[in-house]
């Protein structure tokens, strides 16, 4: 599936291609400045959806971890929690719907060992938060290592002892 700011960008980008074409064919006359800036704004709407993904934040507010990114709006009840792990690599698979700008990753992906699990992360950084719950698997990141280590820590701690089965 198409990564929705990509499309967006392109929606935008070519209704202003078209708005050039047609002024061109109408033979309207617009001043070369105006132009420029029409062109300008196309590369605009075409690069800014492409370079902005939201990096993760996540909180934890007495039983509910809240992971936000693009596109993400996680709420997970820590009883719900099964296991909670920090890796220092990543195979991210690929991104089957979500945002991408080339390192931050946020939406549903799909590799070979979670199949869809949702992905909230700067891939260049070395640090990584692995979450099973309620059969389900988030995987993310926070801006350093060391942010990611302790939000890490946080939550293993609230891992309950004999986890529901669901």
């Amino acid at each position: 599936m198409a990564n929705s700011s990509v499309t967006y960008g392109l929606a935008g980008f070519g209704v202003i291609a078209l708005v050039i074409v047609a002024v061109f064919a109408l033979g309207i006359e617009i001043p070369l400045w105006a132009m420029a800036v029409l062109g300008i704004l196309a590369m605009a709407v075409l690069i800014i959806p492409i370079a902005y993904v939201k990096r993760p934040s996540v909180t934890i507010d007495g039983s509910t971890v809240s992971i936000t990114a693009s596109g993400v709006d996680l709420r997970i009840n820590t009883t719900d929690l099964r296991s909670v792990e920090f890796r220092d690599k990543m195979t991210t698979g690929f991104l089957q719907k979500g945002h991408s700008n080339g390192w931050m990753i946020s939406g549903t992906c799909n590799n070979p060992e979670f199949g869809d699990y949702t992905l909230c992360a700067d891939t260049d950084l070395p640090a990584f938060v692995v979450v099973r719950y309620k059969g389900q698997v988030v995987v993310f990141n926070l801006k350093t290592v060391e942010e990611t280590q302790e939000i890490c820590e946080q939550l293993k701690s609230r891992v309950p002892e004999h986890p529901r089965r669901r």
